[in-house]
């Protein structure tokens, strides 16, 4: 059978594994494949008698200012000079081959200088960037979700709410893990400079799972913009007779239904949460009641902040208060917790009650 003269292999590597690039391509160049081109996640080899060699490092000087420009200039006549012509710049990496048939001699032969020339900087700047990203936004969203006076559990009563928040969260963690592991790459490196050795070598296999980062990205935005789409959808809103509107959302944790009728003579708004679990319910309830009192939420309870007062209506536990000549009630009865207001009603008198003992019973979901 004749041999493949031409094979395509994954090959994408993160600044950072430039090492396990560079031992990659020669155990290739050993076995008589000579790298011909870079895709975006492949790489093409051809068979060849005598494999040209091929130099990897992190890139330097890419900006656009003139002095950049200079410095790189003259660093790629350098290598001109020396036998190497650059084949392909992808992931932050130049990749260089030998120009002509002769062996050039390796861009970089002193540790020392190659790690203060090269890797010293390019390691600081990609870790720093890395954990920057995801402690930033990680910042940015709880100093918001803190401000805005939001609560953990809210984000319980939508699957999507719970899908993107999960999403956010790993995306973060791996910001994390990724910066936190570029910066201990360097000391190691900077260790190895100083003792004279050779740069450590990554993992070829943790190497490669790095260099799949790009595509992690591209299917955690695509799964966000999904789950967003699909959640837009998710809250079931009904209308029934006069007026009252009802809206319906939630999730394993907890079932969420709302009523509201905005009438000056019927007012009525109304919070159902039927809990799973009954520490998610003592939780909900002690935050209702908070929130009465929070000027924050006054777009959601259309009144001035008041503070619900405890009383004894047969319930575990309830809180009355006036909301601008609306009635009040919160009360939590088992895993159920309910938040009501009304014109017109009377949440002490027992019929009203009793209406209410029997339309929210204790159970859970």
């Amino acid at each position: 059978m004749k041999e493949k003269d031409v094979c395509l292999r994954w090959f994408h590597y993160a600044q950072e594994d430039a090492k396990a690039a560079q031992e990659e391509l020669e155990e290739r160049a050993s076995e008589g494949w000579e790298l011909e081109e870079l895709g975006l996640f492949f790489a093409r080899f051809r068979r060849a008698a005598a494999p040209r060699r091929c130099w990897v490092e992190p890139v330097r000087w890419n900006s656009i200012r003139r002095k950049e420009e200079e410095r790189r200039a003259d660093f790629m006549q350098l290598c001109g000079e020396a036998g190497w012509e650059l084949l392909e710049e992808a992931g932050g990496l130049w990749y260089f081959r030998a120009a002509g048939e002769r062996v050039p001699a390796p861009i970089q032969t002193d540790g020392g200088l190659e790690w203060e020339s090269v890797w010293k900087k390019a390691l600081w700047e990609r870790g720093f960037n890395l954990l920057y990203l995801a402690l930033f936004w990680g910042a940015y969203f709880l100093v918001n979700f803190v401000w805005k006076g939001f609560h953990p559990w809210e984000m319980l009563l939508s699957r999507s709410a719970m899908m993107l928040m999960g999403i956010w969260c790993l995306w973060v963690l791996m910001g994390v893990f990724r910066g936190g592991h570029v910066l201990r790459y360097r000391r190691q490196c900077r260790r190895a400079a100083e003792a004279g050795e050779p740069f450590p070598v990554p993992s070829r296999r943790r190497a490669r799972l790095r260099g799949c980062w790009g595509v992690v990205q591209a299917l955690l935005l695509a799964l966000l913009l999904l789950t967003a789409l699909l959640g837009a959808g998710e809250e079931t809103r009904s209308g029934e007779l006069g007026g009252l509107m009802r809206y319906e959302s939630g999730s394993g944790f907890v079932r969420h239904t709302e009523y509201r009728r905005l009438g000056e003579e019927d007012w009525l708004y109304l919070d159902d949460y039927d809990c799973r679990y009954a520490w998610l319910a003592e939780a909900i309830c002690a935050d209702l009641v908070a929130d009465e009192a929070d000027e924050r939420k006054l777009d959601l309870h259309f009144h001035a902040p008041v503070t619900p007062q405890s009383a004894d209506l047969g319930f575990d536990a309830a809180w009355r208060y006036d909301a601008g000549g609306r009635a009040g009630l919160i009360f939590r009865s088992g895993r159920r917790v309910v938040r009501a207001e009304a014109a017109g009603t009377d949440f002490t008198d027992e019929n009203v009650l009793a209406q209410l003992r029997e339309a929210f019973a204790s159970e859970g979901a």
